[in-house]
């Protein structure tokens, strides 16, 4: 489709020499959604990006507010199906849009375990934008214009994540066999109204700190949280036990523990007082047995409803789970 402003809108196709920010290849996504906590578009002013923001991004407290780094992805494979048009018996073609790109990929081993394809079916659950990561630690993503926040009157550029279609994400688990190692086949659509013109890349390796200061960011190794499972028994109005345990419980563990994350302390703790809203300070966490917390904390009362979660931190590995319970 076409009007008359698009067919007078004739651009040159020169280019500089140099400096154009060619893409390498992909080998790695990193998932952000595409709204935050406060429901308003997940987005990054390019002028406030620095190596301290996309830090504290992978271990964003609220899922709404976090970039989840996604594991190596072999034989990525980017595909675009041809443009939508009409031909017409006065052998006149009008153009509709352009085809929709599909990405494929396949992660193996460790990273493909039927928890993983879980995980990976559970994305059809929410709405998703994709960054994509280069072998040259180049972070590819879209731009838009917008205003300024604190001055409306003043645009500035923003680099958003390119919107998928949460419901063509699809996972395919093959365990090993002779010949193949065990994998899964991942593989997701962007969204049918991207259009790549819109692409856009910073180089990671080019990042500066807050102060303005060279601060390169490695893309290709950021933190990934270790999703867990919270189990409260005899909860008082001052004590409870909690057991931990990541996700990946299934089968032989060589560690012996069966999934069992031990060692936190009782920093690594948050308690919230669902029906005031308030903080509850914790004062100790005492293992025993592993994997298994007895907290105290400061008194609530009988009949109210809590919350406790784990405190992400900029550490490897970092965990994430919360669980409710009520004060008897």
């Amino acid at each position: 489709m076409s009007d008359d402003k698009c067919c007078n809108n004739r651009q040159n196709f020169g280019h500089p020499d140099c400096g154009l920010g060619l893409f390498s290849n992909i080998s790695r996504l990193i998932f952000a959604p595409l709204k935050n906590s406060s429901g308003t578009p997940f987005v990054y002013a390019l002028d406030e990006i620095t190596n301290e923001s996309m830090t504290a991004e992978f271990v964003a407290q609220n899922p709404s507010d976090r970039l989840y780094g996604f594991p190596t992805l072999e034989n990525f494979v980017w595909a675009q199906a041809d443009s939508l048009k009409e031909d017409v018996s006065s052998g006149a073609s009008f153009f509709l849009r352009e085809g929709v790109i599909s990405i494929t990929g396949q992660l193996f081993e460790r990273d493909a375990t039927p928890t993983m394809k879980g995980k990976v079916s559970g994305m059809r659950c929410a709405e998703w934008g994709v960054f994509f990561v280069t072998k040259d630690n180049q972070v590819i993503g879209a731009t838009k214009t917008g205003s300024n926040l604190i001055a409306p009157d003043v645009t500035i550029d923003f680099f958003i994540p390119i919107p998928i279609s949460s419901q063509s994400v699809d996972g395919i688990f093959t365990p090993t066999m002779d010949g193949g190692a065990q994998k899964i086949m991942f593989a997701f659509n962007l969204d049918r109204n991207f259009d790549t013109k819109n692409l856009y890349m910073i180089e990671g390796d080019k990042m500066n700190n807050n102060a303005g200061d060279p601060a390169p960011f490695d893309f290709l190794d950021v933190l990934r949280v270790v999703d867990c499972r919270l189990d409260v028994s005899t909860p008082t109005t001052t004590t409870l036990s909690v057991g931990v345990a990541d996700d990946y419980r299934q089968g032989y563990r060589a560690d012996g523990l069966n999934g069992n994350v031990t060692g936190l302390v009782f920093g690594d703790f948050i308690l919230t007082d669902k029906t005031t809203g308030i903080a509850v300070p914790i004062s100790a966490a005492v293992e025993s047995p592993l994997g298994v917390y007895a907290l105290t904390y400061t008194i609530v009362l009988s009949g109210h409803d809590m919350e406790i979660s784990l405190a992400l931190a900029e550490t490897d590995p970092t965990y994430s789970g919360s669980q409710t319970y009520l004060i008897p």
